[in-house]
């Protein structure tokens, strides 16, 4: 064998070892990016767990509002009372939000929020009064989650656009 053709068949050996290397390095990235996105869909739900838990320590540190939520009691004829029940349901409403827009991100881990959030407005007139009153202004998919009417816009809009024509 001449010394170009041990040279080319060296070089053939080498090529053939780089690509079965660069192969196993893109199996390993493969493997990598799939336990990254495990990790990251893990911590999503960590930080969602977390703000629920917040909203129980929420309730745990009032209980006297609780009851507004999950037991459909009436709304107090207090205007302070009433602007304390609409806070608390904002709250809520962005809550049920934020844990609808990471759905897609915790892929296995998502679990159905809806039945919770369809619970809390079918038990709470200060959440239906804070939805008839706002829910302009949150995506449809809060709506669903609460199995909410859907909303126009607030009637103070209707009118400064009807205003200015």
């Amino acid at each position: 064998m001449s010394n170009p053709e041990t040279f080319s068949l060296g070089s053939l050996l080498l090529a053939a070892i780089a690509a079965i290397i660069a192969l196993w390095q893109g199996r390993l990235l493969r493997k990598q990016i799939e336990n990254g996105r495990q990790v990251n869909s893990a911590d999503l739900y960590f930080r969602v767990a977390n703000s629920l838990r917040d909203l129980d320590i929420f309730f745990v540190d009032r209980p006297e509002l609780r009851p507004f939520f999950y037991e459909n009691k009436k709304l107090p004829r207090s205007k302070r009372e009433k602007d304390r029940l609409s806070a608390a349901a904002e709250m809520l409403v962005d809550l049920a939000e934020s844990v609808i827009a990471c759905g897609p991100g915790l892929g296995s881990l998502a679990v159905d929020w809806d039945k919770y959030f369809t619970f809390l407005y079918r038990n709470s007139e200060a959440l239906r009064k804070y939805w008839k009153d706002y829910s302009y202004y949150y995506p449809d998919d809060v709506r669903k989650a609460f199995q909410a009417p859907s909303q126009g816009p607030p009637p103070s809009y209707v009118t400064s656009k009807e205003n200015s024509t």
